[in-house]
């Protein structure tokens, strides 16, 4: 007798977490039920990023290896001229601040090995590399 009322505990619990969804759809605005348009709202996983609606899809093929490799190079590059507001190839950690570079601020010093108070793209690279980045 215990082990039929846990079965039907169980089933109950089941059938309510089946009937809960379809009661959401039982609420639309024309009163009648329906179920979720599939090409409207795919199944997603968890681990899938969501992208807005309109949101135009790259025609560019995903990066990976050496590829990705140099443009994470490039884009660092470019944030480091554009913190170099002086054009002198060596920035300050004022300049990092600036820019809302808090990861350069945050390891200034461990870069800045000389203490000269400045660093150079080289330095940031090699220290990024050191601490296990490909580039």
């Amino acid at each position: 007798m215990k082990n039929s009322r846990g079965v039907c505990a169980l089933i109950v619990t089941i059938g309510a977490m089946v009937s809960i969804p379809q009661l959401a759809y039982a609420g639309s605005d024309d009163g009648a039920a329906s179920a979720p348009d599939s090409a409207q709202s795919p199944a997603r996983s968890p681990e899938q990023i969501h992208v807005q609606p309109g949101v135009p899809r790259s025609s560019q093929p995903a990066l990976s290896g050496k590829a990705l490799d140099a443009h994470v190079l490039t884009q660092l590059k470019q944030r480091f001229d554009a913190a170099d507001t002086d054009h002198v190839g060596r920035i300050s950690i004022d300049q990092a601040r600036s820019a809302g570079w808090g990861y350069l601020v945050n390891h200034f010093s461990q870069i800045d090995k000389a203490g000269r108070g400045t660093v150079s793209f080289d330095e940031i690279a090699n220290y990024m590399r050191g601490m296990g980045a490909r580039m």
